[in-house]
């Protein structure tokens, strides 16, 4: 992640949540180790090893980058995704133009 590189938030992720906010801003790479994280919460959660190729087109350097960028956030569990999230979100925003 470069520091041009403003995350993008998105909730009800396949690879986990923040278990503050149910968002997250993405996956680093450490080597083979594929990590979520937030970045309003400082939070990071494991999500696998070899589970997805992009960690093979990166470098040792982005390696280091992402290992100093989590470093710095707190390891929890995350709040697995819901399948029925979008309903929920549809059903709420229905009452809320109700009003």
């Amino acid at each position: 992640m470069t520091s041009e590189h403003q995350p993008s938030k998105t909730f009800n992720s396949s690879f986990g949540n923040c278990p503050i906010c149910q968002g997250t801003d993405g996956i680093l790479n450490i080597g083979r180790d594929h990590w979520g994280y937030c970045s309003n919460h400082k939070t990071r959660w494991y999500i696998g090893s070899n589970l997805m190729s992009s960690w093979r087109y990166e470098t040792e350097d982005d390696w280091k980058a992402n290992s100093q960028i989590l470093q710095e956030f707190t390891e929890v569990e995350d709040i697995p995704a819901d399948p029925e999230w979008e309903k929920n979100v549809a059903q709420i925003e229905a009452l809320w133009q109700e009003d």
